[in-house]
């Protein structure tokens, strides 16, 4: 996703990409007021390993909402990394609609998977609401 600001107007832009079958050509909402982030949810890691063609393969998804000027913006971003059998990385951004953010993050929030955060516009920064899994490296107390 990137940001850019031509004349008057901001534009919201995102790449598009391939993964697997899914393929989006890059898109862009042009708006009159700069596009603030509201939300951010993250999905634990998804490993895939297939040992028979040797391949190792993680999937990072990122949902967000963005304020638009009459209705907010919903896009996901999915990272994809395979580690064997050599190192390729890859990244797909596109549009998506407000149903379809609700209907896949209760599944992900039901199924233990999901992370929601909210954005601190005096801070600057993404603030955690709630996280429904533990990372490898951390210690519940």
């Amino acid at each position: 996703m990137k940001v850019y600001k031509a004349g008057e107007r901001w534009i919201l832009g995102l790449l598009g990409g391939q993964f697997n079958d899914l393929k989006k050509d890059p898109e862009a909402v042009i708006l009159k007021n700069y596009p603030d982030p509201i939300k951010m949810w993250l999905v634990k890691t998804r490993i895939e390993e297939n040992k028979s063609k040797n391949e190792y393969w993680e999937y990072d998804y990122t949902f967000r909402e963005h304020k638009g000027d009459e209705n907010n913006i919903f896009f996901i971003e999915i990272k994809f990394t395979r580690h064997e059998p050599s190192l390729s990385q890859g990244k797909i951004e596109y549009f998506i609609t407000e149903e379809y953010l609700k209907e896949k993050t209760e599944w992900l929030h039901n199924n233990g998977l999901l992370a929601e955060y909210r954005w601190d516009i005096s801070k600057g920064t993404w603030i955690e609401v709630y996280r429904d899994y533990k990372y490898e490296d951390e210690d519940f107390y």
